[in-house]
């Protein structure tokens, strides 16, 4: 992931984001969950369309919480960042999907752009089991 968040401190951007999505669906239901090191983001509204080309994107509205202490006062290296939400559009490439890339927007007046890449089968819930299932060389 990059965005155009600034840290409010040194004014430096942020660098790209090592993140990873989880993505559930069912006929009537879609999940869609990213985790990174510091935050993690769940969907509250979305919608699926499929143009008439045949591309199909995903349109949502979510919701970012940071860990803990990466918030208000508890940061302590300076590095705050609150609760937040954003709306994004995402384009799911191949069939069956092997890529979502995409762009975000957040009520902090950032926005960014998202690539998923290397889909691997198997339940996650957490940064960490991610990050093991991809270091994983079997997988």
């Amino acid at each position: 992931m990059n965005s155009t968040y600034r840290d409010p401190k040194t004014g430096e951007q942020s660098k790209t984001v090592e993140a990873f999505a989880v993505i559930r669906q069912t006929y009537s239901m879609l999940s869609i969950r990213i985790m990174s090191e510091e935050s993690e983001s769940f969907l509250v509204a979305s919608r699926v369309e499929k143009k008439e080309d045949g591309t199909f994107y995903i349109y949502g509205v979510y919701q970012s919480d940071p860990k803990i202490h990466r918030r208000g006062q508890a940061a302590q290296d300076g590095k705050v960042s609150e609760i937040h939400y954003g709306s994004f559009k995402y384009k799911l490439i191949g069939t069956p999907v092997e890529q979502v890339d995409g762009h975000y927007w957040t009520d902090r007046h950032t926005n960014g752009s998202i690539k998923f890449v290397d889909r691997r089968e198997g339940f996650v819930d957490s940064y960490e089991r991610a990050k093991a299932l991809y270091a994983d060389p079997d997988h």
